[in-house]
């Protein structure tokens, strides 16, 4: 009888523990419970109390550094202004460009804010908020060439940025890349814009954005010309890693607050002279 006893609470006890173990572990949506897989993106970043934003420091007016060696510029004056809004602290940290998304998905920064161009083989790797600017890449000779349009490229020497989406706007005109000489790669547009001034290429890809800044606060006495053609236009959007939802929704809220309040568009105006947000 007592064998018997002990075997019927054996039994029962193994029942209960093999039905335990299927409950479910963070309860359902019914009862409040949160998923393994919940988008935490927001909440990791409100707890620490900032946000790293990676970018390139050379990229002016976007992201650069000043004579104070202090990291100022359009895209940092709008992220600065989105983090006020949501309590937070903005800290920029420059990255390789040519390897931003990777810093981003590998958890180094948690967003990219710096004249971002959205492009198809981007968006196989990271999210993009909605467009806040537009942008062209444009092509730079100097003055005096003879270059008029993109097929006067046959032969010649173009420079671009390593990593930037200069690279793949020259991918999509295949023609025109076919015919070059050479296409020599940077770390920096402004490295690409000396050496046009020094002879040591033909032309340059760039984005519009930078160039015009570039012109305009630009100390040397050489002569730049645009030429009418370009290599396609672009938005510029803040990159996020894919399933960070959570984040990219806050900020974007924050932002579409400042382009309600008009304070998006007095930044814009301060750094290019007009109103070039995206409504």
């Amino acid at each position: 009888m007592k064998k018997s006893l002990l075997f019927f609470v054996i039994v029962a006890l193994a029942f209960a523990l093999l039905f335990t173990g299927c409950a479910p572990q963070g309860g359902d949506a019914g009862d409040g419970g949160q998923t393994a897989d919940a988008d935490d993106s927001w909440n990791i970043v409100e707890q620490r109390g900032y946000l790293q934003i990676g970018l390139d420091d050379t990229f002016a007016p976007m992201g650069f550094r000043d004579t104070a060696n202090q990291i100022v510029g359009y895209d940092i004056d709008l992220g600065n202004a989105v983090g006020e809004k949501l309590g937070i602290e903005m800290r920029w940290i420059p990255c390789d460009w040519d390897g931003i998304t990777l810093s981003l998905n590998n958890g180094d920064i948690d967003a990219i804010w710096n004249g971002l161009s959205i492009t198809e083989e981007r968006q196989q790797q990271i999210d993009f908020s909605a467009p806040y600017m537009d942008d062209d890449q444009i092509i730079v000779v100097a003055a005096a060439s003879d270059i008029q349009t993109k097929a006067d490229l046959a032969g010649k020497v173009l420079g671009l940025q390593l990593g930037s989406s200069s690279e793949d706007a020259l991918d999509s005109d295949p023609d025109t890349k076919n015919s070059l000489a050479d296409i020599k790669k940077y770390n920096s547009f402004a490295e690409c814009l000396s050496d046009l001034a020094n002879g040591r290429i033909d032309a340059v890809c760039v984005d519009s954005v930078y160039y015009y800044y570039f012109d305009a606060t630009s100390q040397s006495d050489f002569e730049y010309r645009v030429l009418d053609e370009n290599f396609g236009h672009e938005p510029l959007a803040i990159g996020f890693r894919k399933g960070d939802d959570a984040l990219q929704a806050k900020i974007e809220e924050a932002f579409n607050e400042l382009k309600a309040d008009g304070t998006a568009s007095e930044i814009c105006v301060k750094w290019f002279g007009e109103d070039l947000v995206v409504k």
